[in-house]
């Protein structure tokens, strides 16, 4: 979701990174790696995305609204009409101008993940392994 250019959700909507909370299905958390430890903190600050990341904190999009994390957290009944309100404003606008503003504005989005990617995958594969090495017991060390 955090990879979209325009984020327009129902107001009830609950978004979470489950990473951190897999205890229950696999037997261990991991390290969010596809994407979510890049992203995530381009739309909250850092206390909150770490909250978001380290706790599995669940938010309703109208608190992300609230956040700034969102565009807009809107009632189901008006979810499509606002869409393609928003929709027929992009249609309205040149196509061009379009793209060369979202590659520079993605320029930012791009370094980020060019930054951060390659480690936060790394680390969720060597979790993987690390935990498929020892039976899938959790481990609460860093050892």
């Amino acid at each position: 979701m955090f990879g979209c250019d325009l984020i327009v959700a129902r107001e009830d909507a609950v978004v979470i990174d489950v990473h951190m909370d897999l205890k229950d299905s696999l037997g261990f958390d991991t390290v969010p790696g596809d994407g979510g430890a890049s992203l995530v903190p381009m739309h909250m600050f850092p206390a909150k995305a770490m909250e978001y990341l380290l706790l599995a904190k669940p938010y309703t999009a109208k608190e992300l609204e609230r956040m700034g994390c969102i565009n807009y957290a809107v009632p189901q009944d008006q979810l499509d009409d606002i869409v393609d309100e928003m929709v027929q404003q992009l249609l309205s606008k040149s196509a061009y101008a379009l793209a060369m503003t979202k590659r520079v504005v993605k320029r930012r989005v791009a370094e980020q993940i060019n930054l951060t990617l390659d480690s936060s995958s790394a680390y969720e594969w060597i979790n993987f392994l690390h935990h498929q090495g020892s039976g899938g017991k959790a481990s609460t060390s860093l050892a």
